[in-house]
Order: structure tokens, then C-alpha cells, then sequence
């Protein structure tokens, strides 16, 4: 899939309304996981489940890597199944308006072969092992959890989860 910004204008500029946003590329990638997607990377980033996808001022950062448009965004999986799953997300409806309303381009094109690039070691940081000898408490809907070992952190940032692989880890996408 590739997004792109909208053309300029007589000037040359284009408006930021115009521009593919940090949060055009969450939900995007939001929606590819929870279609059935394997691996995504975008611009040939590989994203895991630690991957930030945030804006600086214009600039739009996949793990503190600045990336410019038109953004590319790869995904290895059935291409039957996430595309109907994908279609039936919010997203689907949010690049049609995107493409309405602000004239940013959307492509979908499927392919029979693709090949991201790896992900590198993942460091996981505020991470813990529940203690399997901890009592369990309830939540307000019923669910038994496993108690947090006192005085864990779970993370010190706030950001997004996104929906990842089933058996994967949220990926961060967000602050």
C-alpha cells in the first residue's frame, strides 16, 4: 500500500491538511495487523512490537528514522484475507476520505513475492516475568489476572498499543 501527500499547489507549497499524517500511518498499520498481517515495514522499516510511529514537526519518524512521502507501506500475509478484513476496518474508510477531502493518494497492489528486511535484537526495557507464586486478582468485568510483582513498572512512556499478530506483542505507536 502507498500513501502519498497531495499535489502542490500554484505556489509549490502543500498544506499540512494535505500532508500524510503520523496518525494516517497508525491506523494504517493498526488495520494491517488486525487484518492477519505477518510483517509490515514501512519505507523499508521493519516494525516489531516496540515501534514507534510518531511525527517531528513535518516529519514523520518510524524508530527515530525520519521518512519522506510517498510512504510505502509493506505487509507479508494472505493478500485474499486482509484484504476483505482490511476493507471492513475503519481505515479502509479513512483513506477514502483522506483521498476525497484532502486529495491524499492511496494504492493498494498485490504481490506475489515480497521480502522485508529483518527487525534487529529487541531490548525490552521496564519488563519483568510475572512470579508464578503471586496471587491472582480480579478485574472489575470478572477476569482473574496474574498480580504485578511490587513496585513494577510496566513502561514509563505513555503511547499507543496497536493490535499486532496473533501471539505478537502491541507495537507503540504513539505518544
Amino acid at each position: 500500500m502507498s500513501l502519498a501527500d497531495a499535489p502542490a499547489d500554484a505556489a509549490g507549497d502543500v498544506p499540512a491538511d494535505n500532508m500524510v499524517q503520523d496518525a494516517d500511518l497508525q491506523t494504517v498499520v493498526n488495520a494491517l495487523w488486525a487484518s492477519g498481517a505477518e510483517a509490515i515495514a514501512i519505507n523499508g522499516q521493519r516494525l516489531t512490537s516496540l515501534t514507534a510511529i510518531r511525527s517531528a514537526g513535518s516529519a514523520i519518524l518510524v524508530d527515530l528514522v525520519p521518512l519522506t512521502g510517498p510512504y510505502t507501506v509493506d505487509a507479508i500475509g494472505d493478500p485474499t484475507t486482509m484484504q476483505t478484513r482490511f476493507a471492513r476496518t475503519p481505515a479502509a474508510s479513512q483513506l477514502a476520505y483522506l483521498r476525497t477531502t484532502w486529495g491524499i493518494s492511496t494504492n493498494v497492489a498485490v504481490v506475489k513475492s515480497l521480502t522485508l528486511p529483518g527487525a534487529g535484537a529487541l531490548t525490552v526495557r521496564y519488563a519483568m516475568p510475572l512470579d508464578p507464586t503471586a496471587t491472582t486478582t480480579s478485574s472489575t468485568v470478572g477476569a482473574t489476572l496474574p498480580a504485578l510483582p511490587t513496585g513494577s513498572v510496566a513502561s514509563s512512556d505513555s503511547e499507543t498499543a496497536a493490535q499486532g499478530p496473533p501471539g505478537a506483542s502491541p507495537t507503540n505507536v504513539g505518544s
